[in-house]
């Protein structure tokens, strides 16, 4: 079974990278390089199975992205991971609140990047 991910990151290297990671696993990758760019691929229409965001974004933020597509009765339960090389507690706290499903600290490793998509994937299929 086919699921859709949103990839968002200003970065074209982390774009590329992640597709490549996801691609394999069943995923077919949408990538956006803001969140103006991600928001124009909800608005037009896309449904995706998975959302991961960097926190650093140009203009809104992931934690604000995530908050926009929370708003969205098509994104309401859309498993969203927010990537940051922040990892203090303020920011854990911050990406709850907006309602993100989790995070991952950069660079992310490739075995926690596998954890956390098995884990969206199982979510989904129960």
């Amino acid at each position: 079974m086919s699921m859709t991910v949103l990839v968002v990151d200003n970065s074209r290297d982390v774009r590329m990278s992640l597709t490549e990671v996801l691609n394999p696993l069943g995923f077919e990758a949408v990538v956006a390089a803001s969140s103006d760019e991600a928001l124009e691929r909800v608005d037009e229409g896309i449904v995706v199975d998975l959302v991961i965001t960097d926190y650093s974004l140009p203009g809104m933020n992931g934690v604000e992205l995530t908050r926009v597509l929370r708003s969205n009765l098509a994104y309401e339960r859309v498993p969203i991971l927010v990537l940051s090389t922040e990892a203090h507690r303020d920011f854990h706290l911050e990406v709850q609140a907006v309602g993100a499903t989790g995070w991952l600290v950069k660079p992310v490793k490739l075995e926690q990047l596998l954890q956390a998509v098995n884990q969206v994937r199982s979510l989904s299929l129960a």
